[in-house]
């Protein structure tokens, strides 16, 4: 599971980019819709081909204790990635 502190940063570097924007569509404050604008949908509609069959069939065919090894190490990324957008702000 991503945590909410990570997917604001993305979100916030593709608003920065231009790529994305924020949208309040709802009178609850906490619910925030993310649009690709313009500039978003052509990068997303010329971008390469999604490779999530491709990983997905991998780890299908992966040994259980490779796949904790996995799981383990996105685990790190993550919290780095973490850590990285706490000491930007």
């Amino acid at each position: 599971m991503v945590k909410s502190s990570t997917v604001t940063g993305v979100v916030d570097r593709l608003e920065k980019k231009g790529l994305a924007e924020r949208m309040r569509n709802s009178p609850d404050r906490r619910v925030i819709t993310i649009e690709l604008t313009e500039a978003g949908k052509n990068l997303a509609q010329n971008a390469p081909p999604p490779i999530q069959q491709k990983i997905i069939d991998g780890l299908k065919q992966t040994e259980n204790a490779k796949k904790e090894l996995i799981v383990s190490s996105l685990n790190m990324l993550t919290d780095m990635l973490d850590v990285h957008d706490l000491e930007v702000k």
